[in-house]
């Protein structure tokens, strides 16, 4: 049985967790909607009068996200690989790497081609094949 200290740190890390996913969504919506980091902080002002996001209770987070979801953004839900997939996606992240680490490109110039051709700030985080092969492609044609 748990002690009422270990109950107190899971509940504070489960906080933690919700709490980073609800700024992960914030700031996705910022930029999904083409929002300036002006007027972001302006709505952030205006609506809850703080400067930051961090600075916002778990309950205004989850206020703040509706806000944007009323102002027409919708949370896209990740895709999850299909059956057989994880094996293959893994395998061709492994092959980024490798190729990476035996060419002149940089970390900077991978994400940037991971914004464009995956849609995600970093390889590790696309889990759509076609665009992992596509990716491999492109990086092969560079590195020779």
């Amino acid at each position: 049985m748990k002690t009422r200290g270990q109950r107190s740190e899971v509940r504070s890390q489960k906080a933690t967790k919700t709490r980073r996913a609800l700024l992960a969504k914030v700031h996705i919506a910022v930029k999904d909607l083409g929002i300036f980091e002006g007027d972001y902080r302006d709505i952030l002002m205006r609506e809850f009068g703080v400067e930051t996001a961090a600075d916002l209770t778990e309950k205004k987070l989850v206020s703040l996200v509706e806000y944007f979801e009323a102002k027409g953004w919708t949370p896209s839900p990740r895709p999850s690989p299909a059956r057989g997939e994880g094996a293959q996606i893994e395998a061709l992240k492994e092959r980024v790497g490798q190729v990476v680490l035996h060419s002149d490109l940089n970390q900077k110039r991978l994400r940037g081609l991971a914004r464009k051709i995956c849609g995600v700030e970093d390889v590790a985080w696309c889990h759509d094949v076609r665009r992992l092969k596509r990716l491999l492609a492109i990086l092969e044609r560079i590195k020779d």
